[in-house]
């Protein structure tokens, strides 16, 4: 037994009185607490179920037992002393510790209040372990509300209307959240949170609820110190006293900014779900939504969606497409090479883009333009796919339509072009011999009469080539057959070229060609040589038609110049009568050259200026025409070139050219391929004897022959510098004589002319092909015959 703490007792007297006694019972039987008496030595006169609990004996056990028999720790002095000292002072408070009959110790509190009409004295008992146990566990409680994530705050009871019920706490998620401190809330009312967006509404259910004692959980917009919105969960809930009063109300808040935020957006994009199906089941296309392989429970494409378009336009229902693969529009005539792409590209995970041939539930076929792409989930993992398809039924017809209509174009085209072909390979053999024979009959000695009947169909032939020549370069143009080349080419070699070819012409018109280029000019350039000589011949060709006296003019001017590359201005000016702005518009129109005077005045049919333009417009580039201010005409274009690198200037040598200068002399340079022996395979008669002719007139030895079987013979048993070979001949042509000849290696230098009244570049490519080492087309340039063979010997 402790030492007294205190005197419990009010009387002055220190006693209990009979009064207070003659209710113990009542005391002790209705208290909470535990009680007992003891006479003067100790020894138990009663107790309570309470006490005896604690204890663990029934009080018929503890009727028998002494105080000193439930203490902790004692002894009967101890004992005896405490008992004179509480029937001295009549009353005392002092805590003990008694022992359960298992052993275990726990301490009490005891108040003790002694009977001199009893001689007993009665002891009332707290347990204090349950004290401290009930103390340890509302230290914990306050320890977890301020480690909780939940801000909490408790706020008294009254009063509940303005200015509110004041803040008496709030823990450390409240300050962390909110941005307040506990001190500068405490004596304010919740309602600092509130702010100009948080509702009305909600705040007046929670006051409603205030008002009759009642739980409430709501959410509400709150406002952070620094004026920061967030959504906030409240649950608040009364607390009362033991008598049942309401003394304070603890209100548990958790920040929902998020989950607001995720809602908001999970509603928004459910509003965008909802449009998107909206527009779906109203879009003309058919759409059909499938589940992706590694999704689907029997591992295949399954169908899960289809819009009203796609039951329109098949007539198969939703429920009798669910569940089923993108084969169900597959028909016995649809393409299984597209099925192929399209397996292909869901396995790939990509998406395509088809057109397929599908079938309708009825059994009718119809084409549709498939979209197909793949639908992934947030990891990136496609989960479905999104099929579009839309009729192009009418596109396929008119693409039918389109497409008969090309082949039937390029039908007639292709036989329009075999006819010019034809037409021109027709006319060129007997050109070659119409030319041919009058060049040769002009080396003999004849009349003035004749020379000039000789000379004037040499001069028709010449004119009637060129428009055949035009003919073939219109054609080509016209089925987008010409290729624009980048060979290397020397501008003041090409100018020399054309002034050679032109000199005849230049002579008989008495007119002058001046050429001019510009000190800037390169001196060499990478271009199609070949077709602006042709570009160039065929407008000074106009210009010498137009120009009765005085001078035609090719002047090279400098636009701009780089280190790599140049643009060249070409002008070519006369000084004829020039046009009339009547006269310029039709010169840029096909097959016209101006009205009938000029026309009638310089014959032809204008195919020149045609050609020119488009071939320049391959080059990029358009022809000028103006009328010079001094008088005549000025026709112009501009080209772009590249400058080859120093290497390629310096190193290009003679040898590398594909052909040389030609001149204009009508006389075969005499014994220029002396000693040379020749053979000549030839059908044609005529031809043979003007190519016969003019070889003998050049010193060779010639052997002649007029199939491939001959050619074939005659090199078997003779040794020859060189073969000209016409491609096409009876019983064998040339092509398949020249394949034979290269097949035997002792032929391989050999050099093979090819000579053919076909000038098409296919017939070249042809001849190349089997192994002819150059071509010259009918009718053949005495002169040009020679350059060839002596390029080759």
């Amino acid at each position: 037994m402790n030492t007294i703490l205190e005197n419990a007792s009010n009387n002055s007297d220190g006693c209990i009185t009979s009064t207070e006694l003659a209710n113990t019972e009542l005391i002790t039987e209705g208290s909470a607490n535990g009680f007992f008496a003891i006479d003067e030595k100790g020894n138990f006169t009663q107790a309570n179920q309470i006490y005896c609990d604690l204890l663990g004996f029934t009080e018929a056990e503890l009727v028998h037992l002494n105080i000193l028999d439930v203490q902790a720790s004692s002894s009967p002095e101890k004992r005896d002393t405490y008992l004179r000292q509480i029937m001295s002072l009549g009353s005392a408070r002092f805590e003990d510790q008694h022992c359960h009959q298992n052993t275990s110790v726990f301490p009490i509190n005891i108040s003790a209040f002694y009977s001199h009409k009893d001689s007993q004295i009665f002891c009332f008992v707290q347990n204090h372990s349950e004290q401290a146990k009930i103390q340890e566990a509302l230290n914990l409680a306050s320890k977890v509300l301020a480690r909780a994530n939940d801000f909490v705050i408790v706020c008294e009871a009254e009063p509940i209307s303005l200015p509110g019920p004041r803040i008496v706490y709030v823990n450390e998620a409240f300050s962390r959240v909110t941005g307040y401190s506990a001190q500068e809330v405490i004596g304010l009312t919740p309602r600092l949170l509130q702010g100009s967006k948080s509702d009305p509404t909600t705040m007046h259910r929670v006051r409603t609820a205030l008002k009759t004692w009642q739980p409430i959980r709501e959410e509400i917009l709150y406002y952070k110190k620094n004026g920061e919105e967030f959504w906030c969960e409240i649950d608040i809930t009364p607390v009362a006293n033991e008598l049942g009063w309401v003394t304070h109300w603890i209100s548990i808040q958790r920040d929902i900014t998020q989950r607001k935020l995720a809602e908001a957006d999970t509603a928004k994009k459910q509003t965008e779900l909802n449009m998107l199906n909206f527009a779906m089941s109203r879009a003309n296309d058919c759409i059909m939504i499938a589940k992706d392989p590694s999704t689907s429970e029997h591992k295949k494409l399954e169908v899960i969606y289809v819009n009203q378009a796609f039951e329109e336009e098949t007539g198969y229902q939703l429920e009798e497409v669910v569940g089923k693969s993108l084969r169900i529009l597959r028909g016995p005539e649809s393409n299984p090479a597209t099925f192929d792409r399209i397996n292909l590209a869901i396995k790939l995970k990509k998406a395509i883009r088809e057109e397929v041939l599908n079938y309708r539930k009825n059994g009718e076929v119809f084409w549709t333009e498939l979209d197909i792409s793949p639908i992934m989930n947030g990891a990136g993992e496609t989960t479905h796919w999104l099929s579009i398809q839309r009729n192009i039924e009418k596109r396929k017809a008119t693409e039918l339509v389109l497409e008969t209509a090309k082949l039937k174009s390029e039908a007639l085209s292709q036989l329009k072009n075999d006819f010019i072909a034809n037409m021109s390979h027709e006319i060129r053999t007997p050109m070659n011999g119409i030319i041919g024979l009058s060049t040769l009959a002009l080396n003999y000695p004849m009349s003035s009469e004749v020379r000039d009947y000789l000379t004037n169909i040499e001069a028709a032939s010449n004119g009637l080539l060129r428009i055949l020549n035009d003919i073939l370069d219109f054609s080509k143009l016209e089925s987008n057959a010409v290729q624009i080349e980048n060979n290397p080419l020397n501008p003041q070699e090409l100018l020399s070229d054309i002034y050679d070819l032109l000199f005849p012409s230049l002579t008989e018109k008495n007119l002058d060609l001046c050429i001019n280029l510009d000190q800037h000019i390169p001196k060499k350039l990478l271009g199609d040589s070949l077709r602006i000589k042709q570009i160039l011949l065929n407008l000074v060709g106009n210009a010498l038609k137009f120009t009765s006296s005085g001078k035609v003019s090719i002047n090279l001017i400098t636009v701009n110049l780089l280190e790599n590359s140049a643009r060249i201005r070409f002008e070519i000016k006369d000084s004829g009568s020039g046009f009339s702005p009547k006269d310029l518009n039709k010169l840029k129109l096909a097959f016209n050259q101006g009205d009938g005077s000029p026309t009638r005045r310089h014959g032809g049919i204008g195919l020149g200026l045609t050609i020119s333009s488009q071939l320049l417009a391959l080059m990029g580039s358009q022809l000028g025409i103006a009328n010079n201010p001094q008088g005549g005409a000025c026709v112009s274009f501009e080209l772009n070139f590249k400058i080859p690198g120093k290497a390629l200037s310096e190193n290009e040598s003679p040898s590398s050219q594909k052909s040389k200068k030609i001149t204009t002399t009508t006389n075969p340079t005499e014994n220029t391929l002396l000693g040379k022996r020749i053979l000549v395979a030839e059908d044609n008669r005529i031809n043979l004897q003007v190519i016969k002719e003019f070889l003998k007139r050049a010193g060779a030895e010639v052997d002649t022959a007029v199939n491939g079987f001959e050619v074939l013979e005659l090199i078997a048993s003779n040794k020859y510098d060189a073969v000209l070979m016409d491609a096409q001949m009876p019983e064998m042509d040339g092509l398949e004589a020249t394949k034979i000849i290269r097949e035997a290696a002792q032929y391989d230098s050999l050099p093979i002319i090819a000579i053919s009244a076909g000038a098409s570049d296919e017939e070249r490519a042809d001849c190349a092909e089997v192994g002819m080492n150059d071509f010259m087309a009918k009718p053949i340039n005495p002169n040009a015959l020679i350059e060839i063979l002596q390029r080759w010997l």
